[in-house]
């Protein structure tokens, strides 16, 4: 069990940091020396898009499908509860 957990862990640790190193392989877009704010400059747009599905969209669609799971279970375990309640009444 504390091999899977630590499996998932440093799974996820690695995901992070391969995400948040891909402009420094070259996922992002050339900027001219001007002065001011570059970061939606050299964002490149695609790497944005990625960013986003990659860390906000995904994680929540697979909490909302965990909780919903949770959900199922803790309405199945409690219709249980009742009939169980009721046979011992």
């Amino acid at each position: 069990m504390y091999v899977f957990i630590s499996v998932i862990i440093s799974a996820c640790w690695v995901a992070g940091a391969v995400v948040g190193l891909l402009p420094l392989f070259g996922w992002h877009a050339a900027v001219d020396s001007a002065p001011g704010c570059y970061f939606v400059e050299v964002m490149d747009y695609n790497y944005l898009l990625f960013l986003y599905f990659a860390t906000i969209v995904t994680p929540s669609v697979l909490l909302a499908a965990f909780y919903a799971h949770i959900y199922r279970v803790v309405v199945k375990q409690v219709c249980e509860i009742k009939v169980i309640r009721k046979l011992l009444l």
